[in-house]
């Protein structure tokens, strides 16, 4: 819930989140200080749960969409400075009956990469 609230991330954080039905949606806003590249990984917890992640501009354009069920979502996007940025977690199916728990890993590559 503090990820969720908080208006100046950056891209170098971690969330444990959980999702309690399909239609819930988790989004977590972040900006890029500077250029540079930045991963966004979103990890079930549990092999039998799989979710679903969108990644958005400040515009809300869809930078990423990631709908399928066979690998862990993830993507490396090269971004400007000042670039605001969201991803979406939503959980797609799960099959057991225990709290649908995820982490979302968000990191950049820093001044020391050239982009």
């Amino acid at each position: 819930e503090q990820a969720k609230g908080m208006e100046d991330n950056d891209v170098s954080f971690m969330v444990s989140g959980k999702a309690d039905a399909k239609a819930e949606r988790d989004v977590y806003a972040f900006t890029a200080k500077q250029g540079q590249m930045v991963t966004v990984c979103l990890i079930p917890e549990k092999q039998l749960d799989d979710f679903d992640m969108t990644i958005r501009d400040a515009s809300g354009k869809v930078l990423f969409d990631s709908t399928g069920s066979k690998l862990v979502d993830n993507v490396q996007l090269t971004v400007k400075p000042g670039t605001q940025l969201q991803a979406e977690v939503r959980l797609k199916q799960s099959l057991h009956v225990l709290e649908s728990t995820y982490r979302l890993v968000v990191t950049g590559s820093s001044e020391y990469v050239k982009v």
